[in-house]
């Protein structure tokens, strides 16, 4: 694929309840990597080391359907889910524009 990588701080939801008794969710450098073909993310921009890679094919969908309490779970109100073949993960977006960018982007990995 031509096309330019995707990349941009995302707040992601945190995976256990537990975890959540703090905050909802984490700040995140997330990375849509066309040429690798890998969705990946990292504590920070700086940071050397992946937290996460998955391949395009562990990718399923890209919805922005979210329950009402997920909607709630961060001041970014720009939220979307990616479903994995064995697990879903919900990000918001600072912007409505930014959304769209990483919604276009999945869109165009699936084609």
């Amino acid at each position: 694929m031509n096309n330019e990588d995707i990349k941009g701080y995302l707040k992601k939801k945190k995976s256990s309840a537990f975890k959540r008794l703090i905050s909802n969710t984490n700040l995140r450098w997330f990375e849509l990597r066309f040429k690798n073909e890998i969705f990946t993310y990292k504590k920070s921009k700086s940071d050397e080391q992946y937290e996460k890679k998955f391949s395009f094919n562990s990718i399923t969908n890209v919805t922005t359907e979210l329950t009402e309490s997920d909607t709630k779970m961060s001041s970014w109100k720009y939220g979307f889910k990616i479903v994995f073949k064995d697990h879903e993960m919900i990000l918001f977006s600072e912007s409505k524009r930014d959304r769209m960018m990483w919604l276009n982007g999945f869109r165009v990995m699936f084609q």
